[in-house]
């Protein structure tokens, strides 16, 4: 029996754990296998939105723009115009003709929102603050006179009924309408007292469109274009 050398046992073992030989084509197919169980490198931007919560927000679109339509009347304008708003509500086809009494309510109820802080209620005003309305020239008479006063504010010294007063009255022309402003007047002109005409919405128009954007108006300016009538 032929003795195994030492060397050649060594060669034999060094053969068995030697690897063997890789091909690129090997090589690249590790690298992939290992790659492919590494996580992703991130990368900036945004994920696309997943299609179901696309459609959701469609559909709630939708629904929205159909509960609008159907709730607010084409979005009109007119339903939250506080003279037209109960009748456009109602499902009038056109405005209604209204009463001096139906004008009146409006008008009161504008006068409590936009008036009575100042001059009160009752219409009589702060004691030499804010002027009274209740018996005062500059409310009967000539309505463009108390047309111009809302339509562009007042400001400075102003004497009413023999006492004297000096504050500043804010304009409301920009915020309220010709008919609001018309309403509101007549109000004042046919309560506490008063009975002057009401006031009509087109003399409201013709007189803003007369004074146009203007600073407040003091009282010598006023009664300069406005003067009060003989025995005021």
């Amino acid at each position: 029996m032929k003795p195994v050398h030492d060397k050649e046992v060594g060669a034999e073992e060094n053969s068995r754990e030697a690897p063997l030989p890789c091909s690129d084509a090997d090589l690249l197919n590790q690298g992939g296998r290992q790659s492919g169980r590494e996580h992703a490198e991130p990368s900036e931007g945004f994920a696309p939105v997943p299609t179901i919560v696309v459609i959701f927000i469609c559909m709630l679109a939708s629904f929205c723009f159909f509960y609008l339509e159907h709730n607010t009347h084409g979005f009109s304008g007119s339903v939250f115009d506080n003279e037209q708003g109960d009748a456009v509500a109602a499902g009038a086809s056109a405005p209604v003709e209204e009463t001096l009494e139906m004008r009146l309510k409006k008008g009161a109820k504008l006068f409590n929102q936009q008036c009575a802080t100042c001059h009160q209620p009752d219409g009589k005003g702060t004691p030499g603050v804010y002027p009274p309305l209740a018996s005062s020239p500059y409310v009967a008479g000539e309505p463009a006179r108390a047309i111009s006063i809302v339509l562009a504010g007042l400001s400075g010294p102003i004497e009413v009924l023999g006492n004297s007063y000096n504050n500043n009255m804010p304009e409301l022309g920009s915020s309220l309408k010709d008919k609001q402003i018309a309403d509101v007047l007549t109000y004042v002109r046919q309560s506490f007292g008063n009975q002057a005409e009401p006031v009509a919405p087109e003399k409201v128009a013709e007189v803003r469109k007369e004074i146009g954007k203007r600073s407040p108006w003091s009282a010598a300016e006023l009664l300069k274009v406005h003067p009060l009538e003989a025995g005021k």
